[in-house]
């Protein structure tokens, strides 16, 4: 081994570093080039046009309504911000499963269902930067409601279900994304109204949970590990849309 050594230190590998400072060629470079190589899924999503148009957008709000959205790992980590006002596009992929294309009930689990089916609806240079700030601002406060208990930490589980309904009782269809910008800027307005008031967001919360506890009385459910599978089936948010805008 020891000949092979000597060998292997006399030998030269040329390597060359190239440099450059605009980040979008930077991001075409990498989508076109390292689709063979291991790279998360969500990392591309984060480098599409949108998702810049987002993060602009969502960090010039007021201080109130302001979110960041992480389109690199860490990207925030040396600047002193509110960490849980930090999203990912994982994190809005989530969200918008259950406040655009009404499916609380896969929101929490079903991640990689949610990007195949909608890989072609979401995050698309059209759409309304508006819409997913108000999606993101939503689970921010839904946590924050938490954190502060001004809602019970049991809320938790249904918090998808929270945000579904609160977006739906001002569109009735999944198909907010494609309406009209007067529609959408109608519907983001209502639900913003509803954010920025504590007591009202909390009390549509409650009024979530009481639905939802009922319906998971009435199928005798009672370990929490059984409910979070429970809620998670189609038959429940049929059920629960059913009482809740009937």
């Amino acid at each position: 081994m020891a000949h092979i050594r000597e060998k292997a230190e006399s030998i030269s590998v040329p390597l060359r570093l190239i440099g450059c400072s605009d980040v979008d060629f930077v991001s075409s470079v990498i989508i076109g080039t390292n689709r063979q190589n291991e790279v998360k899924e969500d990392q591309f999503w984060a480098m599409r046009p949108f998702m810049k148009d987002l993060e602009e957008y969502c960090a010039s709000q007021s201080s109130d309504n302001k979110i960041f959205i992480e389109r690199r790992d860490n990207q925030y980590r040396d600047i002193s911000i509110e960490r849980t006002r930090i999203f990912k596009p994982s994190d809005l992929m989530k969200v918008a499963a259950a406040m655009f294309f009404y499916q609380p009930h896969r929101a929490a689990r079903d991640h990689r269902g949610i990007r195949s089916e909608f890989s072609n609806r979401i995050f698309s240079d059209g759409h309304n930067v508006e819409l997913y700030h108000i999606a993101a601002l939503a689970l921010y406060k839904f946590d924050f409601l938490v954190r502060t208990s001004k809602v019970d930490r049991s809320r938790v589980i249904f918090r998808f279900y929270a945000l579904y309904a609160l977006f739906r009782k001002h569109w009735k269809t999944p198909n907010i994304l494609d309406a009209s910008p007067k529609s959408q800027k109608n519907v983001r307005n209502e639900v913003i109204a509803v954010l920025n008031d504590n007591d009202k967001f909390s009390a549509q919360i409650e009024e979530v949970a009481g639905y939802l506890e009922q319906i998971i009385s009435e199928a005798d459910i009672t370990t929490r590990e059984k409910i979070r599978d429970y809620i998670r089936t189609e038959s429940v948010v049929v059920e629960f849309s059913r009482r809740l805008f009937s």
